[in-house]
């Protein structure tokens, strides 16, 4: 009997061989133009490969009828076609239910081919270079994985143009169900024994370490200034202080069980590789600045970049307060204004990696300038830098942070601290009032200094009144009382473990 074994793959018959790959052409072609003659010559093939008992050939007909049977559902095709295609399935299931048991997969839980068959069975359709960030290989490693798991009839490959996209095939479904692959990530939560998270801030980094239930087991804080052209290196060095700093063993002994998680404030790409664009790090970089792969070589373990308010996401539906809620928005305010969608469970990244730029709307025309380039940017009036700036323009004192700006709250003249504060709400209740009308969450959590949502402070009860009133005022009225607003505090710490629980869960959860 045939085995599939750490990577290794059996190797076919020339005459089994050249059939199986008719197949996939022929199946590739209907998939492009079907017409007659194709399902013709598809059907003799099948009829062929039950003669010769060559289960390879009659596995991929099988696999790719029923990937074929589902677009054509998708998109709504002729009644016809989808009646040829149910035929044929039923031919191939006939003829392989006549057949000897078929090719038995072994693969290593901890492998490549094993993690890249859980990533396309959890997220069907992904491309060779979002699996290599998913995997933390390359791209050549990628396409050597793949031809080895579509030689087994797990995975099943379309080209649009010259990019690969991947689909787990149900081939590969009932191998990861009856291997118990799936059970035993189930059961610890993770393939993964711990990931590491890193916060890059434009003046420090801070660093956690996780365990599959999101428990934090480690923490590292450094500063140091973010330059994004050698954002690689000082990430790579700083993780390596991360793992130094604690004593559990395991983070130690064994960095195949180990992954990293990666959030910055801007723009990320959609597949998480790079960062696209990140003003409020004062970078001179211009163009997709590559960090995940790069990173991952360096560090050797499986990594993830994330945007800030899309780990924050990630983190609310794996372990805070929306694990059962389908669709939510967090907003994040920080130096910058993020926001996080949440939508039918999915976080949402958009086609470029942009959505949910929440902070760049523009909610006083004319307003000050951001630093984006444009003016009256939400997060130029409610961001935590833009707050003490107004402050110091109407008061004409100098006032460093947002710390400074409450404690005018309790001087001689507050007026200049109160009204930069409800400003400040104003302009973050009709952000959210958008996001509502637009989205219609469940639930927005709003994460902020605890200056801005902790309401035993002043600064908070005057900000969280105006950002309440101004979401209510602008919101549509007939969902303007059915979300929750929920608000929590969010320091640097926070967010390195979100994004190390993203990272979890893009990489090593079931």
């Amino acid at each position: 009997m045939s085995s599939f074994h750490h990577d290794e793959v059996p190797g076919p018959s020339l005459a089994d061989a050249a059939r199986e790959a008719e197949v996939r052409r022929l199946i590739q072609l209907l998939d492009e133009a079907p017409g007659e003659s194709l399902f013709q010559a598809l059907g003799m093939l099948i009829s062929d490969a039950s003669l010769a008992a060559d289960e390879s050939a009659l596995e991929a007909a099988q696999d790719g009828l029923q990937w074929l049977h589902a677009r054509s559902s998708a998109v709504q095709k002729d009644l016809e076609q989808r009646g040829r295609l149910l035929g044929l399935i039923d031919v191939t299931h006939w003829a392989l239910q006549r057949l000897p048991s078929g090719l038995q997969l072994s693969l290593d839980p901890d492998g490549h081919s094993a993690r890249f068959l859980l990533t396309v069975a959890r997220e069907p359709g992904l491309s060779n270079q979002v699996i290599a960030v998913r995997l933390g290989v390359d791209e050549t490693e990628v396409s050597r994985l793949g031809r080895r798991l579509l030689a087994a009839g797990v995975v099943w490959r379309r080209k649009e143009w010259r990019q690969n996209y991947w689909d787990v095939t149900p081939r590969g479904q009932r191998y990861l169900e009856n291997s118990g692959l799936l059970a035993a990530i189930s059961e610890t939560g993770s393939s993964f024994a711990f990931a590491l998270g890193v916060d890059v801030r434009p003046n420090c980094f801070t660093g956690v370490a996780i365990d599959p239930e999101g428990r934090i087991v480690a923490r590292h804080s450094k500063p140091l200034e973010c330059a994004l052209d050698g954002v690689v290196s000082q990430v790579a060095d700083f993780v390596k202080e991360l793992r130094n700093s604690t004593a559990e063993p395991a983070i130690h002994e064994n960095s195949g069980r180990l992954c990293l998680g990666i959030e910055i404030g801007g723009h990320v790409a959609q597949d998480g590789g790079s960062i696209i664009c990140a003003p409020n790090y004062g970078s001179s970089k211009t163009g997709p600045v590559p960090v995940s792969e790069p990173v991952a070589a360096i560090a050797k373990m499986s990594t993830v970049l994330e945007n800030d308010a899309n780990a924050l996401a990630e983190f609310e539906r794996a372990f805070g307060s929306c694990t059962d809620i389908n669709s939510f928005a967090v907003v994040l305010i920080d130096e910058g204004i993020g926001c996080g969608l949440v939508i039918d469970g999915q976080v949402m990244h958009g086609a470029r990696g942009g959505a949910g730029e929440i902070g760049h709307v523009v909610v006083e025309p004319e307003g000050r300038y951001c630093t984006c380039g444009n003016m009256g940017c939400l997060e130029s009036v409610a961001g935590i830098k833009a707050i003490p700036e107004i402050v110091q323009e109407i008061s004409g004192q100098e006032v460093p942070n947002l710390v400074a700006a409450e404690s005018l709250l309790q001087s001689s003249d507050p007026k200049p601290a109160e009204t930069a504060f409800q400003r400040a709400g104003n302009a973050l209740g009709r952000g959210i009032s958008a996001l509502v009308n637009f989205m219609d969450p469940e639930t927005v959590v709003l994460y902020g200094p605890s200056e801005l949502v902790d309401e035993d402070n002043s600064a908070a009860r005057i900000f969280m009144t105006a950002v309440r009133e101004s979401s209510k005022r602008y919101t549509f009225s007939s969902i303007s009382s059915e979300h929750a607003l929920i608000t929590k505090t969010y320091t640097a710490e926070v967010g390195a473990r979100a994004v190390a629980s993203t990272a979890i869960c893009r990489l090593g959860a079931s």
